[in-house]
């Protein structure tokens, strides 16, 4: 069978529109083209490219959830991962009633559609015998399907709409080595508007020498992957106009999402981002905040208590044209967060939508995955163990350059984010750094309760760069440390978490009241 929709989008049209459909026999596969009829120099295209497609069966769950993006218009559910759509629940297709939802971005609308009417068009397919491939290609142009890791079973979220990750296994170690493991926090694929394929992310991932990796779509989630050797975090970007947040380690879809975007720019999202921050707390979830003072995209939800942030990203697509001094300001706010008192970690994100040599107007370099890179000290690399060092701390944030770092307290050896342990009333902390594989020269720096100093370093013969310090550090009195390193220009090449003792009684307790606080200084 064969049915058209047609969606007439202009400023007035609502942010969610709906049509049902019946499907008159069950089959194995379903197709959905989309189109607009009319190009407006781009602006169409946006329009499209920020309208969620959801497609429900007809026992009300979920089958497809996809923002439309850059090159994303054939869309398939089919009975595996390898022929149904990224973003896609597979299984059979039913006979009965089905429904179509489509949800626009206001801001975009807004931002490039002006007086313009486009005819938004879905043409959906269901075919009587499966569709085989021919020569290892569908007979239609399906950009991206789920592949070999299929995260959702056939059974899942029987009694409810939204997926369930229920096959995903939290315990499989890809590798068993106890050492420091690259990955990336914040990245995007055609899944939302990122322009590379599940596929094509990782082979830009080889390059980037990662171990890990993260897809954090906007207001989408995966459900399943390609076959890979990295490990592959299910993560989500919470997305409003006020402001963006990633959720680590998702085992679901949340469930405040389908009301989320119908109020993504209204007042209502700022309610719904706080119930989705909920959730994820209750669900442990890691919560982290995202490029917090980038340009439009800043954070806005004020009222997000302190307690219930884990992660802060320091470094956000260093290659943005707006994103050095934001990045800047991210570091210097999250000194402000632990002088208060607050245990909450440096993370970095390439936040990468681009293609493999694409460049931003100005950037000398590409957008990449990878760029930074975050590294998190693991004893073996699996999902779970990934999820403790990250809530723990033990990670830094790289571009261009790797670390060693030893610590030292009464005798016992620490990881950056670690608690300093001791009976003693005072000792002496002592850190060693080592720098390498970085081609520029650079400054090391240590950072002890917001007061910075440079440190006096070694250049050694490999070619790696040493420094150390000491601090005294009181029993029971608050106190932190952590080391930076930055070239000669005073860019940052490295954000490393820190180590911390004692307790603070917090004059902060929501994001308002720390930025109220940090532009004060």
């Amino acid at each position: 069978m064969k049915k058209e929709f047609i969606f007439q989008i202009s400023k007035s049209t609502a942010v969610r529109s709906e049509e049902s459909v019946r499907i008159p026999f069950a089959t194995s596969q379903m197709l959905l083209r989309v189109r607009l009829e009319k190009e407006y120099s781009g602006m169409g295209y946006l329009v499209v490219y920020d309208a969620f497609a959801h497609l429900y069966d007809q026992k009300g769950r979920v089958r497809l959830w996809h923002l439309l993006g850059h090159g994303e218009r054939e869309l398939l559910i089919g009975s595996g991962g390898k022929d149904t759509s990224v973003g896609g629940v597979p299984g059979s297709i039913e006979a009965g009633n089905w429904k179509i939802e489509l949800f626009l971005f206001t801001e975009y609308i807004a931002q490039f559609l002006g007086d313009a009417v486009v005819n938004f068009v879905i043409e959906l397919e269901t075919f009587e015998d499966e569709i085989a491939e021919e020569d290892g290609k569908m007979p239609f142009h399906v950009l991206d399907v789920i592949g070999d890791q299929e995260w959702v079973s056939k059974t899942s979220g029987r009694n409810q709409m939204l997926p369930v990750l229920d096959h995903y296994d939290w315990k499989r170690e890809v590798c068993r080595e106890t050492m420091w493991y690259k990955g990336d926090f914040h990245t995007h694929t055609t899944l939302s508007d990122g322009k590379e394929t599940t596929a094509s992310a990782m082979e830009k991932a080889k390059l980037t020498e990662l171990d890990f990796y993260v897809p954090t779509e906007h207001n989408a989630i995966h459900t399943g992957w390609v076959d890979t050797s990295l490990l592959i975090l299910p993560g989500i970007e919470i997305t409003t106009e006020q402001g963006h947040c990633n959720f680590f380690g998702i085992d679901r879809m949340p469930k405040v999402l389908p009301q989320l975007l119908e109020h993504v720019g209204d007042e209502s999202s700022e309610r719904l981002m706080y119930e989705a921050i909920a959730e994820a707390k209750e669900r442990n979830w890691i919560v982290s905040v995202n490029h917090p003072f980038l340009h439009i995209w800043k954070w806005k939800h004020g009222g997000l208590a302190l307690q219930d942030m884990d992660c802060l990203e320091v470094i956000n697509d260093p290659t943005y044209p707006y994103a050095k001094e934001a990045n800047e300001q991210a570091v210097a706010f999250l000194d402000v967060l632990w002088e208060d008192g607050w245990n909450i970690w440096g993370v970095g994100g390439s936040d990468s939508h681009n293609l493999l040599e694409e460049r931003y107007d100005g950037a000398e370099l590409p957008s990449i995955a990878g760029d930074p890179g975050t590294f998190v000290f693991c004893e073996g690399l699996s999902a779970a163990e990934l999820m403790e060092r990250v809530r723990r701390g033990n990670m830094y944030v790289s571009r261009f350059c790797m670390g060693a770092f030893e610590i030292f307290c009464s005798g016992n050896r620490y990881l950056p984010g670690d608690e300093l342990q001791f009976e003693e009333d005072t000792v002496s902390v002592e850190y060693h750094i080592r720098v390498y594989d970085t081609t520029e020269r650079i400054c090391l720096y240590m950072i002890r309760d917001g007061r910075r100093e440079l440190l006096r370093q070694t250049e050694e013969a490999d070619g790696s760069v040493t420094a150390e310090a000491k601090a005294e550090f009181r029993q029971g009195e608050w106190s932190y440390m952590r080391t930076e390193v930055r070239n000669e220009a005073g860019e940052l090449l490295a954000y490393v978490n820190p180590v911390y003792h004692g307790r603070k009684t917090h004059e902060c307790m929501t994001f308002a009241e720390a930025v109220k606080k940090f532009e004060g200084r």
